[in-house]
């Protein structure tokens, strides 16, 4: 049987790399939270994760943060039921994600929603993989930016 295509597929070839990623929109609010996770493995060096937040809110003064930091990865990045990559003490999963990084912070939720067709748009170059896991899903966060927090 074929592992979860939603993991990790990375099988130690260099170079490599794999991305995670979730966008929360609150568009009544004007708010969004923008998550990703990115698995680097360059052809010599030292193979490294990223950990990327960013939060947008359009009434707000500045009306976006963002930053990233880098971890070191596993060898075999291993993950159990609905976390699919976990990188340092970040978490994305098939219903939520959980992380950090310098002067943001969140812990979000998301169920429901609709499937989307797993259709590769024709424009994105050869091999790429896409899989979307939901669409329109009801969502929640819990978003700190470096002290209080917005829900």
């Amino acid at each position: 049987m074929l592992g979860d295509p939603d993991r990790p597929i990375w099988k130690g070839q260099r170079p490599w790399f794999e991305i995670w990623f979730a966008v929360v929109l609150d568009a009544n609010r004007r708010r969004a939270l923008w998550l990703r996770q990115t698995m680097f493995v360059p052809k010599v060096g030292e193979p490294r994760a990223t950990i990327w937040g960013a939060w947008f809110d359009a009434d707000a003064r500045p009306p976006s943060r963002a930053a990233k930091r880098f971890v070191t990865m596993p060898e075999a990045p291993t993950v159990e039921g609905d976390v699919l990559v976990k990188f340092g003490d970040a978490t994305l999963g098939r219903h939520g994600a959980v992380g950090s990084v310098e002067g943001l912070a969140w812990d979000a939720t998301w169920s429901g929603g609709r499937d989307i067709p797993a259709d590769v748009p024709s424009w994105l170059p050869t091999p790429t993989h896409t899989r979307p896991l939901v669409h329109d899903a009801d969502a929640t966060a819990k978003v700190t930016l470096g002290g209080p927090h917005a829900e």
